[in-house]
């Protein structure tokens, strides 16, 4: 058996769809720094990187196993792709909640008797792409 170390990209992705779980191992390990040094310098916090970073890893072996890593494709570079596209998500989520908070400061106060808190108390998400809905 060949070392895992001196396969190429494309060598190791065709071990791993085959069935050999050591391949994605050295593909993870082979390019992790890269990865994460791109995650980072995005997001600029530790926990954000290190989340996005385990689920990048999640989705290419999902795509992997699913068979939709194109040949041509060189591997490194679609990796980065899936962590900029999965940064861009995390920036997304964040942008929906500081909305909604920015928004709640101009909410009108509590009446004075308690009990009825106005707006603050009806205003749910109702999905990851829609505004807070109100009633």
């Amino acid at each position: 058996m060949k070392n895992h170390v001196s396969l190429s990209d494309q060598e190791l992705i065709e071990l791993y769809v085959n069935g050999n779980c050591n391949a994605i191992e050295t593909l993870i390990y082979r390019h992790k720094d890269k990865v994460y040094a791109c995650i980072f310098n995005i997001v600029r916090d530790k926990n954000t990187a290190d989340d996005v970073f385990q689920e990048v890893f999640l989705k290419a072996i999902d795509k992997l196993r699913l068979g939709q890593y194109k040949h041509e494709n060189k591997f490194l570079h679609w990796l980065m792709r899936i962590a900029y596209n999965q940064c861009m998500d995390v920036f997304r989520g964040k942008r929906r909640v500081i909305t909604i908070q920015e928004s709640a400061e101009e909410w009108p106060a509590p009446a004075a008797g308690g009990g009825n808190f106005g707006c603050r108390n009806t205003v749910r998400r109702t999905g990851p792409d829609t505004a807070p809905a109100h009633s």
